[in-house]
């Protein structure tokens, strides 16, 4: 929405075993990894995100990548072992969205980022107010981590799709939903009356077909 905050779901990420940390900070688009001592997190890098208001942030392996909000579109780097971040060549891409019929149509509000398939491919939920549906992205991830142009796959009849885990080659999608106002305006954010939550499962291909 143009907000300086992390209007999203994955705004900061610790690695499996505890020793890194990362996170975006939406008010200056920037990244920054943190490792985790005895004495409390210690600053490793900060780094621009390639993009405007950096929402979500997932890692998988050695690799890191956030989804920027505003100018819809992801980037990537390796991270050491200490957490020092390197640019991966490639890694930029734009978000891009389908209707249900496969008709190129707006990139939605964006909600989250995440991991498939052991690193594989990189997911992206797309909050598709005030549509009847939204948007999930796949890039497929390459052996020296640049990613693939985008896929969109519309969820027909869920609507806002939002947070997401991973298992396997699976997502586990949280939706937001809404209920139409009368006059037909799209419903107020503040009024949870308007919004029904649900989950819904989908699977995802090595190539990033979603289904």
């Amino acid at each position: 929405f143009g907000f300086p905050t992390a209007d999203g779901s994955g705004s900061v990420d610790l690695t499996p075993n505890g020793k890194l940390l990362f996170v975006v900070n939406a008010g200056d688009n920037s990244i920054s990894s943190f490792q985790i001592t005895a004495s409390g997190p210690k600053l490793v890098s900060h780094v621009s995100s390639h993009g405007k208001l950096p929402i979500s942030i997932a890692s998988a392996g050695d690799v890191l990548y956030t989804v920027n909000e505003t100018s819809a579109n992801i980037y990537g780097w390796h991270f050491s072992s200490t957490g020092k971040l390197t640019p991966i060549a490639g890694s930029k891409q734009k978000l891009t969205a389908v209707t249900p019929k496969g008709k190129k149509t707006y990139v939605g509000v964006t909600a989250g980022i995440g991991f498939v398939d052991n690193g594989s491919v990189v997911a992206v939920t797309e909050r598709g107010l005030p549509r009847k549906y939204g948007e999930i992205d796949t890039f497929v991830i390459s052996k020296s981590g640049a990613a693939a142009p985008a896929q969109a796959f519309a969820t027909p009849n869920i609507d806002n799709v939002f947070g997401f885990s991973s298992f396997g080659n699976h997502l586990l999608v949280s939706n937001a939903g809404y209920v139409a106002t009368p006059s037909g305006a799209a419903p107020n954010p503040a009024d949870f009356t308007q919004f029904t939550g649900s989950a819904a499962t989908y699977s995802v291909s090595p190539s990033g077909k979603v289904k």
